[in-house]
């Protein structure tokens, strides 16, 4: 579901969309509960991004007999689904993948024998030598933090900067190593996660300014 769909049905209390329930009914449905709400909750629906543009073109089309649009964030929070899926998928099949290494590493490792020492003249490198071929090297490429998914690491750095825009957002995902959806699905990320963080505010959970 769509931030924007979301926002609209809490603001109207309108019922989510039921199943089997055409999704044009749906839609001219919800039109018809935003066109009842008073002149002040009108005015609040300024701050849903594109809400009041919605209405309006909704409102156009069917005065024309023409079908109503859906929500301009429905594509992008499809890919936000299909990408917590896949970096779930992901990451479960790099845990497979460790557990199976693990095996192998315990399977073939054998104890020393009894007694045994280290063979002479195989000591540890100087540390001054090895630090000297460290800064030679490049530095690897950031990774995420395993068991930490693209959505959750977003969600972490919206509650810890919560005016960051999209764009720093995308650029701090990229940062940290993911590989970062269309910047219209971090938008909407984004803007459901500020929206929870208003409502944990307003029920007296959080004092999170944003």
């Amino acid at each position: 579901m769509s931030a924007m769909e979301k926002a609209l049905l809490k603001a109207t209390g309108a019922k989510p969309q039921k199943g089997g329930e055409d999704r044009q009914k749906f839609l001219l449905r919800l039109m018809l509960a935003v066109q009842k709400l008073p002149d002040e909750d009108w005015e609040s629906l300024a701050q849903i991004d594109g809400a009041q543009d919605w209405f309006n073109a909704a409102t156009d089309a069917d005065n024309a007999e023409k079908p109503v649009s859906d929500f301009p964030d429905v594509k992008a929070a499809a890919e936000a689904d299909a990408e917590e899926d896949e970096d779930q998928g992901e990451q479960e099949n790099e845990d497979d993948q460790e557990e199976d290494e693990m095996a192998k590493t315990a399977k073939k490792a054998k104890p020393p024998a009894k007694g045994a020492s280290a063979k002479k003249g195989a000591a540890a490198k100087p540390v001054k030598a090895a630090a000297k071929e460290a800064d030679g090297k490049k530095k690897p490429a950031a990774t995420p933090k395993k068991g930490t998914s693209m959505r959750r690491a977003l969600k972490l750095t919206i509650v810890k900067r919560p005016k960051i825009t999209a764009d720093e957002l995308v650029d701090a995902l990229q940062k940290m190593g993911y590989k970062v959806p269309s910047r219209l699905t971090v938008n909407t990320m984004r803007s459901e996660m500020r929206d929870a963080i208003r409502v944990l505010n307003e029920a007296g959970l959080t004092k999170i300014e944003i």
